[in-house]
């Protein structure tokens, strides 16, 4: 509390004050610790009413902790038609919090949070990691070391493969195979260019044609190539194989 000269009074700023509560002069404990403080400097043409004795800063001091914590990517990523996003690799995966451990316990991911618009290629970037508890809630009071990491996002071109159904086995002799319908017919995956321009099929395992259901449809699946993957998750078709029944007839020719 201050007093003086009515203009003095309400033109003077706090930055024209200087305060110091000395820790190192206390054996702190746990808790809620009660630091005398000491007026060092403040403009002269003013007095300060309570100047000795009564100015105490309230300190609660708690236990220092630290501990390693797993980063958590959580970034928007747009890519151009075509192309589409793999899995973040993160560098490094997690950093050390440390501070108050009332704070510290709290912490349960390292949330690199961020954003990438049209990417056509990988793409780096570094982001800020922010601390939070288990409802993805920031906590203060806690220092992050290191505290940005680095996000890559390989991005793959897709490409349509045309379905090739293999069979292995006969059919039964009464029957003869009439044609193979497969649905779908083009299986749209993803990887890198140079192994995406090889192929132009996507082969089934073998179907077994003396092993057939009545009905001739069989779920097929799919065999992935290496550097390669389903932009959809199913990797199973289905196939139909239509049968017809041999028939056998006897001609009388005659021989000139």
């Amino acid at each position: 509390t201050i007093e003086g000269p009515t203009t003095d009074v309400y033109n003077v700023k706090a930055d024209e004050f200087r305060l110091e509560a000395d820790l190192s002069a206390y054996s702190l404990q746990k808790g809620i610790n009660e630091i005398p403080v000491e007026i060092l400097s403040y403009p002269r043409n003013i007095n300060i009413k309570n100047s000795t004795g009564f100015n105490r800063v309230r300190i609660e001091v708690d236990e220092y902790s630290s501990k390693d914590v797993p980063v958590y990517p959580d970034i928007d990523i747009n890519t151009k038609t075509g192309s589409y996003a793999g899995e973040p690799q993160l560098t490094p995966t997690s950093a050390q919090v440390s501070g108050p451990s009332a704070y510290v316990n709290r912490v349960k991911y390292l949330l690199a949070k961020g954003e990438i618009s049209n990417a056509e290629s990988d793409e780096t970037v570094s982001l800020n990691l922010q601390p939070v508890d288990e409802d993805f809630n920031l906590v203060s009071n806690v220092k992050v070391e290191p505290t940005n990491v680095l996000v890559t996002v390989p991005i793959r071109q897709s490409k349509f493969l045309t379905v090739n159904v293999k069979t292995q086995g006969e059919l039964p002799t009464e029957l003869k195979l009439k044609i193979i319908e497969v649905t779908p017919q083009k299986i749209e995956v993803i990887g890198d260019e140079e192994v995406l321009n090889s192929l132009t099929t996507i082969d089934t395992e073998p179907i077994e044609l003396s092993k057939l259901p009545a009905n001739g449809e069989v779920n097929a699946k799919l065999v992935i190539a290496d550097k390669i993957s389903l932009v959809e998750n199913n990797s199973t078709v289905l196939v139909k194989i239509n049968t017809v029944e041999k028939v056998q007839k006897t001609f009388t020719v005659p021989i000139s």
